[in-house]
């Protein structure tokens, strides 16, 4: 194959050394079982851990572990190599392709058919054969202190389960991100949003993108595609989905009154403990200023409140509720109704729904050490009648 002929050329251009084929395969299959193929390797857990890494089976590939992000959902993997990294060539080699077949695909199927044109006889043939299929199975199955490791309770024993980072998988999401940020066509496309022109493609980003480093300076010590890779791994945001609310209209008796005070509760707690605090001669400007900027506030609440009512259901909502007829003519003020839209322009519902605002922050300011009378009764349902009547 000239694939491997041209390998091992390359190999003698970098060394200055001079050795046939032959010569070299003997010394590969020699040094093979100093590293291992791999799609789950130990050592991204933690670098001085020593012990068992995985090359997945893809003939576990079924309907069932295809539903997960998996290396077996992977159109291609790209394994990885562990082991000494000073043996890494032999890694190259077997990761050579013809046809779309690698030499360790055909090395994994007992194939030596490419073998055979460097090999002077049988013997040598099956020599190689064997030493490179030793990269293929770690002889002597392990865990290691430093690894991570959870034992399972199965009948009256445990399963030892010790679960390793897929370098594999990685690798993939590696290639799409970097591709998405860094490739020629990325950096063109984020020219034209950065001079805000008009592109048909579309800019990819990662938001709070973390980067954690494996291996430090010698990133080969973790495995092949850590070197590649420059010993980054890129961590994806990793946060709870921030749940919205499924927004329902007021249709309870209070409801949206017993909204407001929950939005408003410390706000509130904070200007009855003002007043509370207050000596009773306390009667100035600055203590009336400071009144009127609570109710002010808790005024500004309450509008809001409405307004989002109002605007986010479809007119005629409140056709079933238990509210009052002013507070529907506040809330759902958009019905088309001759009768109700009449008697929206009459601006009663004004009076009605200041004097219940009123009512429900005294209420709410209510304690032993405080009294309210009339007067303030009267003076709350003039602020907020100001506030709803427009300008």
């Amino acid at each position: 194959m000239k694939v491997i002929e041209h390998y091992i050329r390359a190999r003698q251009n970098d060394k200055n050394l001079e050795y046939n084929p032959s010569e070299w395969l003997d010394s590969a299959a020699k040094r093979a079982s100093q590293i291992s193929m791999a799609t789950h390797v130990l050592k991204y857990t933690h670098s001085e851990a020593k012990g068992t890494n995985i090359l997945s089976d893809t003939s576990l590939e079924s309907d069932e572990l295809l539903a997960y992000i998996s290396t077996t959902a992977l159109d291609h993997i790209q394994k990885d190599v562990v082991g000494n990294a000073g043996a890494l060539d032999i890694a190259g080699f077997l990761l050579l392709e013809e046809d779309g077949v690698t030499l360790l695909d055909r090395i994994a199927t007992n194939n030596s058919a490419f073998l055979k044109p460097f090999a002077k006889d049988e013997i040598q043939l099956s020599t190689w054969m064997k030493g490179f299929q030793s990269v293929l199975v770690d002889k002597h199955l392990s865990s290691h202190h430093l690894a991570k490791q959870v034992y399972f309770p199965v009948g009256d024993q445990y399963h030892l389960l010790s679960p390793l980072f897929s370098s594999s998988l990685y690798h993939a999401i590696h290639e799409k991100i970097e591709k998405d940020l860094f490739s020629k066509h990325a950096k063109a496309v984020r020219q034209f949003k950065k001079k805000q022109e008009f592109s048909e493609d579309i800019v990819i980003d990662y938001p709070d993108l973390g980067i954690q480093k494996h291996g430090g300076a010698h990133p080969k010590n973790i495995s092949k595609l850590n070197s590649e890779h420059r010993g980054v791994v890129y961590l994806l945001r990793s946060l709870p989905p921030l749940w919205k609310h499924i927004k329902k209209p007021p249709l309870k008796k209070d409801l949206f009154w017993k909204h407001l005070a929950y939005e408003n509760r410390m706000l509130i707690n904070d200007f009855r403990g003002y007043l509370e605090s207050l000596p009773e001669d306390k009667n100035n400007e600055e203590t009336r200023s400071t009144i009127k900027e609570y109710i002010y506030q808790i005024l500004d609440s309450f509008v809001h409140s409405a307004t989002q009512i109002q605007e986010e259901f479809n007119p005629g909502w409140s056709q079933e509720s238990e509210l009052t007829i002013y507070e529907r003519l506040w809330l759902d003020p958009y019905q088309d109704d001759r009768d109700f839209q009449f008697q929206y322009r009459q601006k009663l519902w004004m009076e009605e729904v200041a004097a219940r605002f009123a009512r429900w922050l005294v209420d709410k300011l209510k304690s032993d050490k405080l009294e309210f009378w009339d007067l303030h009764h009267q003076k709350l349902k003039v602020m907020c009648l100001e506030t709803l009547t427009p300008v």
